[in-house]
């Protein structure tokens, strides 16, 4: 969790979403763990909460996820020899595959709004990028 001008643990993150903010549970929320790696954690209407590589959330869930699946989840979690399930890129690509997937969404879903804040988190910080969508 990010708060302004200050850093908190990612791995405080699956506590009750409520705790930290006035999202609804299922917000996906985002950060670094103690190793710099990226965390996703997925929530549901009753709090339970899975740590994950992605995740959408919001009315064009149902076209953007199917595309991040695509790209990022291994062909099967029962792959011998084991291996992570989701495909590292790095921050170009998952910048450019999020831009894609959220262009794709608002062409297709009309609440999905006319510009995106995609927020990168690395060590060195938080880099914010506005994005126009529907430019027509």
């Amino acid at each position: 969790m990010h708060l302004e001008g200050s850093r908190g643990r990612c791995d405080a993150l699956p506590s009750p979403p409520s705790l930290h903010t006035p999202l609804p549970h299922f917000c996906p929320q985002a950060g670094l763990d103690d190793a710099g790696a990226g965390a996703v954690y997925g929530y549901d209407s009753i709090g339970s909460y899975e740590r994950s590589g992605y995740g959408c959330q919001g009315s064009g869930k149902d076209l953007v996820q199917p595309l991040l699946d695509n790209q990022l989840m291994a062909a099967s979690p029962l792959v011998l020899p084991a291996r992570p399930s989701t495909t590292s890129l790095s921050l170009e690509q998952a910048t450019d595959l999020v831009k894609t997937a959220l262009a794709a969404a608002a062409e297709r879903d009309i609440y999905t709004g006319d510009g995106v804040e995609i927020l990168k988190i690395t060590r060195g910080g938080v880099e914010r990028e506005l994005m126009p969508l529907r430019q027509d």
